[in-house]
């Protein structure tokens, strides 16, 4: 009688066994997956930060070429060529930047 409570014991504790170690595999298994998708989703959010950066600097440099449009117009009567150099300077940027901010959204 003894025997067969001992072999019942280790039967049990063999299946206890079995299945602690398939409970520490599963929360194992889903560790590794959800930093999988965690890192995924970081790596999607920076490639978002890099075209909300981009975009970011063409509406500044648009906003910029109005206002430098405005002067020239409005304010100075006569345009002087440092002005007019400096606006096509910022032209200029802001075409360098539409041309990478392209290059960057299809990449």
């Amino acid at each position: 009688m003894k025997k067969s409570n001992q072999e019942e014991d280790k039967i049990t504790f063999k299946n206890l066994r079995r299945l602690y170690f398939f409970a520490l595999l599963t929360i194992a298994v889903t560790i590794i997956i959800s930093q999988i998708l965690v890192q995924y989703n970081l790596n999607q959010q920076l490639s978002d930060s890099k075209i909300i950066n981009f975009s970011g600097k063409q509406r500044m440099l648009s906003q910029k070429i109005v206002k430098e449009v405005l002067i020239l117009q409005y304010v100075s009567d006569n345009a002087s060529a440092k002005q007019i150099s400096h606006l096509n300077d910022v032209l200029s940027l802001w075409k360098k930047t539409k041309m990478h901010s392209k290059t960057a959204v299809t990449a």
